[in-house]
């Protein structure tokens, strides 16, 4: 039987001597969403990106379907497999799509926080139950940062370009490109909805 792990190195991470070792079915806290982080040091709440959902008119709305969020990065990944006769065996398969999901089946979300990774671009799978996805892509500056030298390096982000599909959404807007400890919106979400009123 093999016991297959994965090691991965994300591009431009801000410690190449750190990795995240993700198994195929992976706890949360190794997720690659949340790098150098050791099981119990979870990110502060301030340092996630925060996206609203409104209306044409910027009113705040929920979304009626249930939704799932899926967060993409590349990185360069290597695999070691264990064989019947105990040798590893190590391949690195290079610019390979990782995803895991972050927020799953949300019924009635009027927003979400989620993580960005320590490469210079994450991408986001708006999954909804009864409607086609979307894909928003974020391009941002990572700022790095110490809280204690025991944790190491930690991350504020800029905010330098989001685009998305149009396939339920209507459009997105950039409200603040800083995230860090300032607890604030920084994406707004545009979604049609015929007025009731």
């Amino acid at each position: 039987m093999l016991r297959r792990e994965t090691i991965i190195k994300l591009k431009k991470n801000c410690n190449l001597h750190e990795k995240a070792t993700v198994p195929f079915i992976h706890p949360v806290d190794s997720s690659p969403f949340l790098p150098c982080l050791r099981s119990r040091e979870l990110p502060s709440q301030h340092d996630v990106l925060k996206f609203s959902f409104v209306n044409q008119h910027g009113k705040a709305v929920q979304l009626i379907d249930t939704t799932s969020i899926i967060g993409m990065i590349h990185a360069d990944v290597t695999v070691y497999d264990t064989l019947d006769d105990g040798t590893i065996k190590e391949e690195v398969v290079y610019d390979s799509l990782i995803h895991d999901t972050l927020i799953n089946r949300e019924v009635g979300a009027s927003g979400f926080e989620v993580p960005l990774s320590y490469s210079d671009k994450t991408s986001f799978i708006l999954a909804y139950l009864h409607a086609k996805p979307d894909t928003i892509h974020i391009s941002h500056r990572n700022i790095p940062y110490v809280t204690n030298l025991d944790c190491g390096t930690m991350m504020f982000y800029e905010i330098q370009q989001a685009t998305s599909t149009r396939h339920q959404l209507d459009s997105i807007q950039i409200i603040n490109p800083n995230i860090d400890n300032n607890e604030k919106e920084n994406i707004k979400i545009y979604f049609t909805v015929t007025d009731t009123e």
